[in-house]
Formats: C-alpha cells, structure tokens, sequence
C-alpha cells in the first residue's frame, strides 16, 4: 500500500483530460448524426422516418456498456483491432444520437406550423427553411434538454473503464488500487464529476427559465 501522492492526483487529472475528450468528441460527432437522425425522424415519408426510429429505439433500448463491447470486441473477432477510445467514441456518439436525435425531434415538431408555411411562402427550398427559419428555432427550444443530456453524457464515459479505458473513473479505480484510499480517491473523483456537471446543470436550469 503506498500513501496518496502528487503523481496519483496527476494521474486521475489526465483521467479527467480523457473524460472531456470522450464528451466533446460524443458531443460533436453524435451530434451531427443526431441532427441528421432528427430531420428524418420529422419526415412525413415512412420510409424515410423509419431508419432513424430504428436507430434511436436500437440505442435507447440497449445499455451503453452492451455496445461498447459490441464494438470493442466485436471489431476484434474480425482480425481487427480497435483502440479502446475509439470504441468508447463510437459507442458513446451512438448513444448521444440516439437521445439528441429525439430531443430535437421534439424541438422540430414543437415549431408552430405557420412558422414552415411562412418560409414556403417567400420561396425557400426545404433544405433553406431548415437552415435558416426552423433549426435556429428549434435549437433554442431545446437548449435546456441538450444541456441537461450533456451532464448524463459525462457520466456516461465511466462506463468507458469497462474495455480498461483509463478515463476519471478508470483512474481512480487504478489509483484506490495502489493506495486502498478509497473515501479520499473515489471523494476526489465525485468532485471532479460535480465541477464538470453542476455548472451544466444551473445552466440548463436557467435556460429552462428563459423565454426563448
């Protein structure tokens, strides 16, 4: 057993650096796919809605860790190999799409319907009332709810320690290992939890107060 040093306090910081690169890089790619799934998902054309409601029902039904080691070692048994941030970026992009998708979905489909007819009639094509009348307004309403998402994302990455990914909860899993400190490694890694999340959670809370 050695004593709780600088070096293991370096250690669980460069595990909270991983944990921000999951969540941004969650946040950006499944964003866009989330984006994406929500513009089908709104289509009045079956066969164009229905693939995306497959996917969000696919990845909102199955936990995230199941898919993640579906991609890890899954992806290895073809001769493959992956990298365990890869899989845990996949897998965690997946999982965001699938919740932003429908959250925005639900922004789009709140959006009053005179708002399209009005961009229809001042000729704009589908992909311009889109761009320039609906998403914005879209994205403001679901400001709050994407904000909110984010907190249960950040979260989300521990179960990156699973593939031996070493994120925060990895690191202080490592670290309570070689010192059997248990309340101060696992105290220090709650309140890094609560540093990145409590400022996201006032702030959604506030954007729920606001009159977008």
């Amino acid at each position: 057993m050695r004593e709780f040093s600088q070096n293991h306090m370096i250690l669980i910081l460069q595990g909270l650096g991983w944990t921000m690169a999951l969540t941004l890089a969650a946040m950006i790619f499944g964003g866009i796919l989330g984006l994406l799934v929500a513009v089908l998902r709104s289509s009045p054309n079956r066969w164009v809605s229905l693939p995306s409601a497959v996917l969000i029902r696919l990845f909102q039904g199955i936990p995230l860790v199941v898919v993640i080691f579906m991609i890890y070692f899954g992806i290895a048994r073809t001769g493959y190999n992956v990298s365990p941030f890869v899989a845990c970026a996949v897998g965690l992009s997946l999982f965001a799409a699938a919740f932003l998708g429908e959250i925005w979905r639900g922004a789009l489909l709140a959006i009053p319907r005179a708002q399209w007819e009005s961009a229809d009639s001042l000729g704009m094509t589908s992909f311009q009332m889109l761009r320039i009348a609906i998403l914005p307004q879209a994205l403001r309403l679901s400001a709050p709810a994407t904000v909110g998402f984010l907190v249960q994302l950040v979260k989300a990455t521990s179960v990156c320690s699973m593939v031996g990914f070493v994120e925060l909860m990895r690191a202080g899993q490592m670290v309570n290992g070689t010192t059997f400190d248990s309340f101060r490694v696992f105290g220090i890694v709650a309140a890094l939890y609560l540093l990145i999340n409590l400022p996201m959670s006032f702030a959604a809370k506030r954007l729920e107060k606001l009159k977008l």
